[in-house]
């Protein structure tokens, strides 16, 4: 199976960049907030960007740093499915199960400023906060020191792959449509290694 992930701040670009992976090189595409989602609705509660925090910090404390990567992986195994591309690493843990796996991480790197404005212009159900509190979330995903805490910023720099969005989106659009030989491996297949 060829597996390719993305890390990237929030509302940096990687749903842009996911949607050309699936639509124009047929990768099917999973989320790790995903299964995080389905945690959150079987306790009964509203999903919410600091419930999604909590229950990540939850599954990587009681069953490793790299869980969510295994879950999504194992999954599309199961599925026969032959590309696979994950939206959201946000640990150096699910960096290092990726890296296990033969994956590969693209890094979307961006202006930090630009981000509120992509934000709220995404619209996103979980995304209602404050501009404080955005910026408060921001913080706690980019503090972790430990494998399974969140730090997206040390996820960006461990990425074999990067690419800044500093432009404009169809800019963006195009150094995504750019990715397939840089994600060619020496035999030609993307991301790595058989499963």
């Amino acid at each position: 199976m060829q597996i390719v992930a993305l890390t990237g701040q929030p509302s940096c670009g990687k749903g842009m960049v996911v949607k050309v992976l699936k639509e124009e090189f047929g990768f099917e595409v999973e989320t790790l907030s995903s299964i995080l989602r389905v945690l959150i609705i079987a306790d009964g509660l509203e999903v919410t960007r600091e419930r999604l925090q909590a229950m990540g910090d939850k599954v990587r404390a009681e069953s490793g740093p790299g869980i969510l990567v295994q879950l999504l992986v194992n999954q599309a195994i199961e599925k026969g499915v032959e590309k696979l591309a994950i939206d959201g690493l946000r640990s150096k843990g699910e960096v290092e199960e990726l890296k296990n796996v033969g994956g590969v991480l693209v890094g979307i790197e961006t202006k930090m400023e630009d981000l509120l404005g992509w934000y709220l212009k995404r619209g996103r159900e979980d995304d209602q906060v404050s501009e404080e509190r955005f910026w408060q979330l921001i913080d706690r995903e980019n503090k972790g020191v430990e494998a399974g805490e969140m730090n997206i910023a040390a996820c960006i720099e461990m990425a074999e792959i990067k690419i800044n969005n500093f432009g404009s989106e169809e800019e963006l659009l195009e150094k995504a449509r750019g990715l397939g030989p840089k994600l060619e491996d020496r035999e030609g297949k993307l991301g790595g290694k058989e499963h």
